[in-house]
């Protein structure tokens, strides 16, 4: 006796399959063109701002190697000096052990 066999129709999968393949790397190339020039355009900033960072930092040392102002004498002060703290009253918290 001959088993009775389900019959199901047969489908070609080549062209779904092939359809899924050039849709999944043409997505994948696209993303993958996006990140580049996401990142080429970031840099592209990072790299001026750092340029123009290291601009300021040399102007600044220049300034501070050539200063304008000369202090050759001691400078009187005419009124006491008071340093005030950071607490409520005045007071500067000080935390020190004195070694022995």
């Amino acid at each position: 006796m001959e088993t009775p066999h389900l019959e199901t129709p047969h489908r070609d999968l080549t062209r779904p399959f092939t359809i899924l393949g050039v849709c999944l790397v043409l997505a994948g190339t696209i993303m993958a063109l996006g990140f580049w020039l996401a990142f080429d355009r970031a840099m592209g900033r990072f790299e001026r701002a750092v340029g123009d960072h290291a601009a300021s930092i040399r102007s600044s040392g220049e300034v501070i190697a050539n200063p304008r102002i000369r202090v050759v004498d001691p400078i009187p002060i005419q009124e006491p000096v008071k340093i005030r703290g950071i607490q409520d009253d005045g007071t500067l918290p000080v935390e020190a052990k004195l070694a022995k």
